[in-house]
C-alpha cells in the first residue's frame, strides 16, 4: 500500500460517518508518516531485532557520526549493540563488543568503550586506539513522509498497515468541526476500537517473532 492509498482509504472510511473533514494531502500525508514513526518505536520496545538492521561506520579520531550513516543505510531510532568491525592496528579481534556507558559512568565497564552525544559515537580515552571501523547494530526508523511521497509505499506489513488508515481516519474525523457531537465520539469509539485489535495483533507478531528467534538454534 502507498500513502496515496492509505490516504485514500482512511477518507472512504470517513465518508461512512460524514464529510466536511480537512483533507488536505500534505496534512494527510504527515500525519501517517509521524504515525508509522511512533508505531516503529512501540515495536522496537517489545523487540528491537523486528526492524533490526547494522551498518558499519569508519572511525576518525576514535568517534563516528551515526547520521554519517543514514544514506542509504536507514537511521537509528536506537541502539542495541556495538562491536569492532574493523580494528585495524588494534588488538581486538573482529566482533569484539564495545560497551555503551553514560557519561560519569566509564567505571562501571571494561574496555573497549564508547559514549553517545548529539549521535556521535566517541571511545571512552584511548579505548579504540587503531580500530579502523566499529558495526552499530539497531532497530530502524521509517524514512519521514514528505508532501511529495504519495507514491512511496508504506513501511508497516501487511495486515498492519491498516493501522495507518484507522489512526488517519480517526485523526481527521477529531478535525470534522462540522459534524455532530454524537456522530463524532461513535465514529471514533468505533475506530478506535478497530485500531485496539490491530496493535494487539501486532505486538503478538512481533512477540512470535521474538520467541521464533531465541528458539532458533
Amino acid at each position: 500500500m502507498t500513502v496515496e492509498e492509505a490516504m485514500v482509504q482512511a477518507l472512504a472510511r470517513v465518508s461512512e460517518f460524514g464529510d466536511g473533514v480537512p483533507a488536505t494531502r500534505s496534512l494527510c500525508y504527515h500525519r501517517i508518516g509521524v504515525r508509522q514513526q511512533q508505531i516503529f518505536a512501540a515495536v522496537a520496545a517489545i523487540d528491537p531485532d523486528y526492524f533490526g538492521v547494522c551498518a558499519s561506520a569508519p572511525l576518525i579520531d576514535g568517534m563516528a557520526n551515526l547520521e554519517d550513516m543514514v544514506d542509504p543505510v536507514p537511521a537509528a531510532d536506537s541502539i542495541t549493540r556495538i562491536e569492532v568491525d574493523d580494528p585495524g592496528t588494534s588488538s581486538y579481534a573482529p566482533g569484539t563488543r564495545i560497551r555503551l556507558v553514560r557519561l560519569g559512568e566509564e567505571h562501571t565497564a571494561a574496555p573497549p568503550r564508547v559514549r553517545i552525544r548529539n549521535h556521535v559515537i566517541e571511545q571512552v580515552g584511548t579505548d579504540l586506539a587503531g580500530v579502523a571501523k566499529i558495526k552499530v547494530y539497531y532497530p530502524r526508523r521509517p524514512q519521514p513522509i514528505g508532501p511529495a511521497d504519495g507514491g512511496k509505499d508504506l513501511e508497516l506489513p501487511d495486515p498492519f498497515q491498516d493501522l495507518l488508515v484507522v489512526d488517519l481516519a480517526k485523526y481527521l474525523i477529531a478535525k470534522a468541526v462540522s459534524m455532530e457531537a454524537e456522530r463524532r465520539i461513535e465514529a471514533l469509539r468505533a475506530l478506535s476500537a478497530e485500531e485496539e485489535q490491530l496493535l494487539a495483533g501486532l505486538e503478538a507478531h512481533v512477540r512470535g517473532f521474538q520467541a521464533a528467534a531465541q528458539s532458533a538454534p
